[in-house]
Formats: C-alpha cells, structure tokens, sequence
C-alpha cells in the first residue's frame, strides 16, 4: 500500500491543527478495498475532516466528505456520490447482502450519527 501525503502542521487558539492533500494507492476499510483514494484532510484536536474525497470503488467512482468529530459520542457525517458501482464486483466481499443482486448502481449516501445512537440518513439510487 502506498500513500503519499503533503501535511503542514500548525497551531492556533484551538490548538494544533494538520491540513493537506492526501494520495493513498490502495485502502483498506472493513473488507471494502478502495484504491486510488485522494482526499484535502483536516485534523486537529476535535475533528477529522476528509473533503473532496475521491476513489475509484468496484469498477466506479465515489466522491463526497466525510467527517469524525473526536467527542464522547465521536459523531460522524458522510455525504458521498456514488456512480456506476459494480454490485456483482460487491458480492465478492459480501455475498450475503450483494450476492442475490446484479447491476451497475449510481446514488447518493447521506448519513449522520454517533457511536454511541443509530445513525440516520438517505440514500437515493438509480441502477441498470
């Protein structure tokens, strides 16, 4: 796996704070593979900001932000576009939810929450 990042460390009233582009080739998340994952990321004391994140994803593209705020609840927002994802490429990491499916999906995935209460969101998706 190979990541390339270009990070500048500051700090300010808040305390210290870490922005810059990220590049990481392949990445890991659960047993999802995404590659070519680049991203503008934020991190201080409180949060983890990931924005105009873009990765390929089983033969599509998913673009969007994410961000974990470091709280006891450690709350959690994702807003993703998702276009032209392979559900049969899916169905090789998971067969039970993907394996009864075939297609090509395109959509949106909005999703709120914390660790410690269920999330909530939408989900909006067309497909062939």
């Amino acid at each position: 796996n190979e990541a390339n990042a270009r990070l500048t460390l500051a700090t300010n009233n808040n305390g210290w704070i870490v922005t810059g582009p990220l590049s990481i080739k392949r990445f890991g998340l659960v047993d999802y593979e995404w590659n070519n994952l680049t991203s503008d990321v934020l991190i201080n004391g409180r949060a983890i900001k990931l924005d105009n994140l873009k990765s390929t994803f089983y033969g599509g593209q998913v673009d969007g932000k994410i961000l974990l705020e470091r709280t006891a609840d450690f709350p959690y927002s994702i807003d993703l576009t998702l276009n032209g994802i392979n559900l049969q490429k899916l169905a090789t990491v998971n067969p039970g939810i993907f394996g009864q499916v075939q297609g090509i999906i395109s959509g949106s995935l909005k999703e709120t929450g914390t660790t410690k209460k269920s999330g909530s969101g939408e989900t909006a998706a067309n497909g062939k």
